[in-house]
């Protein structure tokens, strides 16, 4: 009988989508889009799908904590 081996550990998120972004700053989906479009927020296309980055998320909610 073999040794039953431990799962890995999950990877982090590196992306999420615009409507998970929009929930964790506290802002609309289209309002995520809008500033998508502009250039506003990085982000990556996967196809028709548009991630941001982990780390902008995290950035974002410390300067607006900052600014409260």
């Amino acid at each position: 009988m073999s040794p039953v081996r431990p799962s890995p550990a999950p990877l982090p998120r590196t992306f999420y989508d615009a409507r998970e972004v929009a929930e964790s700053i506290g802002v609309g989906y289209r309002q995520v889009i809008e500033l998508v479009k502009r250039g506003e927020i990085p982000h990556r296309m996967f196809g028709r799908l548009i991630r941001i980055p982990a780390w902008w998320i995290d950035e974002e909610q410390a300067r607006r904590e900052a600014a409260a």
